[in-house]
């Protein structure tokens, strides 16, 4: 079975198969790159996938992001969370 193969299968189990990508997710937006990381079944060690190699800028860039999006976020009743998807 191909690895493509394995990625759509894992996607039909999905209530929502967008998200299951191989992009980094920062500030709303998806980001992809050359080099990449495997994602592996960690019971299996089976690959099921690859993202994006993210470097310390990238991550500074999401790490800002999130810190603005708590503020708002955690002023949310859980019941209210629950509602976004």
């Amino acid at each position: 079975m191909t690895l493509n193969l394995k990625i759509m299968q894992l996607k039909n189990l999905l209530k929502n198969p967008q998200l299951l990508c191989e992009s980094n997710f920062i500030n709303g937006e998806f980001f992809t790159k050359d080099k990449k990381i495997t994602v592996q079944n960690p019971a299996t060690l089976e690959v099921i996938g690859h993202v994006p190699h993210g470097d310390k800028i990238e991550a500074k860039v999401a790490i800002e992001a999130a810190q603005k999006a708590m503020i708002g976020w955690k002023k949310l009743a859980g019941k209210e969370r629950a509602k976004m998807s």
